[in-house]
């Protein structure tokens, strides 16, 4: 064991109940295809959990709306999460523990003591304890935080994609907070720049990108194919899902990466690719970071006398594209790309 992967009150009324959030609705899938595709880590959850007479309790005073009440719907951990954890062969379960039950830990407060207790018992096997889930700016940040104060030379992380606050808002205010505890937060950009094998290739190789993935954004179709996008009468883009440290990167050392790798002149080409799925852009998911791009756009300009048609746009969607096309130029090393090769083996610029 040397990551751990907390999963954050992932419940109905935090989800599509009574204190639910579209933005909670949004990283179900999200958090459960993160838990699917877990490979050696430790999966936890935490549940929180109130009794019938929670409007008797401080909380029920100050929160008058009662949830996640033991043994009904709302207190229920969304089924796709779960099941996602229980059908992964490669994770571990914690056994010989009365605090935990399904590797979850039961709380009636916001952060869970159990939860700190059995980390910092077992520190010296860790590396990391990644947190997801809701509410970013009440129980993450109280867990993230306690772990921190009991492991400071532990890694925390909280992946702000895969976490939904209150409010849009009180999201990002909590994520600022944490990183100034030095807590990691982990952030997602998606970037089209023409055919996606060599974008992703590159990105993995530079410095404080944790993770990418290729897929197709902003189109008008459901679960396209790649034979779909191609057609071009979709409306997708061929994207990478770049998820980069900030305490290594910041997005505009990301999105210097990317303009090494991009025409951003070319509308519907890149290199000797054609159509409408290779135009350039930049797709966000935090509403804060559009203006920060369209900065970054607009000091790009200067070094170009035909004028700048990269996308700066919300993600509206966006879909995981075949396994066949994850990591393709390491699956094929002679594989075409429209990316200069010395570009796909240096590890910084």
């Amino acid at each position: 064991m040397h990551k751990v992967l907390v999963v954050v009150d992932m419940q109905h009324d935090f989800i599509d109940g009574v204190l639910g959030t579209p933005e909670a609705v949004a990283i179900v899938d999200k958090i459960a295809q993160r838990v699917a595709e877990v490979r050696g880590e430790l999966v936890l959850f935490t549940q929180d959990t109130h009794g019938d007479n929670y409007l008797d309790t401080l909380e029920g005073k100050k929160l008058p709306i009662p949830h996640c009440i033991k043994n009904t719907h709302g207190w229920v951990i969304h089924p796709e999460i779960f099941d996602a954890w229980h059908n992964n062969p490669d994770t571990m379960v914690v056994a010989g523990i009365d605090a935990v039950v399904d590797n979850t830990f039961h709380k009636s407060v916001f952060g869970s003591v159990d939860l700190i207790n059995f980390l910092q018992a077992r520190q010296n096997q860790l590396t990391e304890v990644e947190f997801v889930g809701v509410c970013t700016d009440i129980c993450v940040v109280s867990n993230a935080i306690m772990t921190k104060n009991v492991m400071p030379d532990i890694k925390i992380t909280v992946n702000a994609d895969l976490c939904a606050g209150t409010t849009p808002q009180s999201h990002m205010e909590a994520l600022n907070i944490m990183e100034k505890c030095h807590i990691n937060i982990y952030k997602t950009i998606y970037l089209a720049s023409g055919c996606f094998w060599g974008v992703e290739k590159y990105f993995s190789l530079q410095n404080g990108i944790v993770s990418t993935e290729v897929g197709y954004a902003n189109g008008t179709t459901q679960n396209p194919t790649y034979e779909d996008v191609c057609k071009g009468d979709t409306g997708f883009a061929e994207v990478v899902k770049v998820v980069y440290d900030s305490s290594q990167i910041d997005l505009l050392g990301v999105l210097a990466h990317f303009y090494e790798v991009v025409n951003p002149t070319t509308g519907d080409r890149q290199g000797p690719d054609v159509g409408s799925q290779y135009r350039p852009g930049i797709y966000f998911t935090n509403t804060a970071e559009e203006t920060l791009i369209a900065n970054s756009l607009t000091e790009l300009q200067k070094s170009y006398k035909d004028p700048i048609v990269v996308e700066n746009l919300p993600l509206q969607n966006y879909y995981k594209a075949e396994e066949y096309h994850q990591k393709y130029l390491d699956k094929n090393p002679g594989g075409f790309c429209h990316i200069p090769e010395e570009k796909l083996i240096q590890q910084d610029l």
